[in-house]
């Protein structure tokens, strides 16, 4: 059965994660060994269409993968080899970066974490370009997918069926790195820049917070990244970043689900982008919580910085879900579609342009040329940006397409036409266009 392994899924498991003294302050669950047994049996079990797979489940001290393995009922199990991967344990965080070291020294081509925030954290510094795939169990869920293991085990056999994890099946949300007297770490959703004798303490109130660094904001989120959220909405698939400027005493005042069963109303000075490789500076004293965990201490007279770079490659398991199941009432490429993906594409072309020229307040600004001189356009027409075929353009244009009454999804029309690499190799913003239009209208 050796031979027929093409694609090895790397599955590590913190069993440490969703315990941490947040719990005493606000309504978040409690995740046992029993509920995260039951995930990864669940994602285990979505695995079964895949042919070619192979599991290798790092040993934690409660050796949680194994463990799923061994319990799932022989209806359940997918028909696929199950390897354990043994490391030195030191029963503390390390072990999760030790663990998923392990798990690429044996040949993962995909490594799926379950975990809160801090856990992905971990795992990503880790696994340097080996794509994640986080499922959520901790406290912080904001970089985790949200929807069902089993959905995602599915999605995961399906996109690995069609060769390596490339393009349509992966996006790239930007991280932070942070820097300092401490040496250089990162945070895949949040810096809070708080008073510094909170170090070692978790973040839930709102008073302590001075500013915020973010890489997304989206509605449905909780935690720190619900400031965003719940005021200025950025997709993590837009790979952009935000610093929110708090101040009890400022005008606009925003609720903000910080924790399951905690809502609290936070002052907003100020949001501003943040420019890729672009630092800024906080100032001691200060403590510094690296997604929702103070670990970082820059005492008086001390500095660091904080710099938005691109962040790991992550598993997207929605083009998949549907993928052999195309959708009846998706509309033609008709003169009405047409003109929906040209008014969505220029809106995008003025958003990079109005944020590349550092204006915030971009909103839909179309570019002060006739539409006829854009489509003739060079791709990369702006130094500072590049339209090109990143999944974050992609998911935006889609999003933009539907707003007009054209509900699809773009990614999964390229993926299943095969275009991504005309995409890749169109010359001018018309040839973009065309190509969109022809993945569309094959389906």
């Amino acid at each position: 059965m050796a031979s027929d392994i093409r694609w090895r899924i790397g599955l590590i498991a913190n069993p440490e994660s969703g315990k941490d003294v947040r719990r005493l302050a606000t309504e978040a669950q409690v995740v046992s060994a029993a509920d995260k047994l039951g995930m990864l049996r669940r994602f285990l079990a979505g695995l079964a269409p895949g042919a070619g797979l192979a599991v290798l489940g790092a040993r934690d001290e409660q050796d949680l993968p194994e463990r799923a393995w061994q319990t799932m009922g022989a209806a359940r199990r997918p028909n696929i080899p199950f390897t354990p991967v043994s490391y030195p344990l030191e029963h503390g965080p390390q072990d999760t970066v030790t663990g998923t070291r392990a798990l690429c020294d044996a040949g993962a081509d995909v490594l799926v974490s379950l975990g809160g925030d801090g856990t992905h954290r971990l795992v990503a510094e880790a696994a340097g370009d080996c794509p994640l795939v986080p499922i959520s169990t901790g406290t912080n869920n904001a970089f985790g997918l949200a929807i069902d293991p089993t959905l995602i085990g599915l999605a995961l056999s399906r996109a690995l069926a069609r060769g390596p994890l490339a393009a349509p099946a992966l996006f790239r949300p930007s991280r932070l790195a942070v820097s300092g007297p401490f040496g250089r770490l990162f945070a895949l959703v949040d810096v809070a820049v708080l008073p510094s004798q909170q170090r070692g303490k978790a973040v839930w109130d709102p008073a302590l917070l001075s500013s915020l660094f973010l890489t997304r904001g989206e509605p449905d989120a909780l935690g720190l990244s619900s400031v965003l959220g719940q005021s200025e909405p950025l997709s993590p698939r837009l790979a952009g970043g935000r610093l929110v400027l708090i101040d009890p005493g400022a005008g606009r005042r925003v609720w903000c689900p910080l924790a399951p069963g905690l809502v609290a109303e936070i002052g907003i000075s100020a949001i501003r982008p943040l420019v890729l490789g672009q630092a800024e500076t906080v100032f001691g004293p200060a403590a510094l919580a690296l997604d929702g965990e103070p670990q970082l201490t820059i005492a008086d007279g001390e500095e660091a910085s904080v710099e938005l770079e691109g962040g790991p490659w992550v598993f997207d398991p929605a083009p998949w879900l549907s993928l052999e199941h195309p959708a009846k009432d998706r509309p033609p490429a008709s003169g009405d579609l047409r003109k929906a993906v040209e008014e969505s594409l220029l809106a995008v072309i003025g958003r990079l342009s109005a944020e590349a020229a550092g204006d915030s307040l971009y909103g839909d600004q179309i570019p002060d040329a006739s539409s006829e001189e854009v489509w003739q356009r060079p791709i990369a027409f702006d130094l500072r940006f590049d339209l090109g075929p990143e999944p974050a353009i992609v998911d935006e244009l889609s999003s933009r397409i539907t707003r007009l009454g054209h509900p699809l999804n773009l990614r999964a029309c390229l993926a299943r036409s095969g275009l991504i690499d005309e995409l890749e190799a169109a010359e001018t913003v018309g040839d973009y266009r065309d190509i969109v239009l022809q993945s569309v209208a094959e389906l």
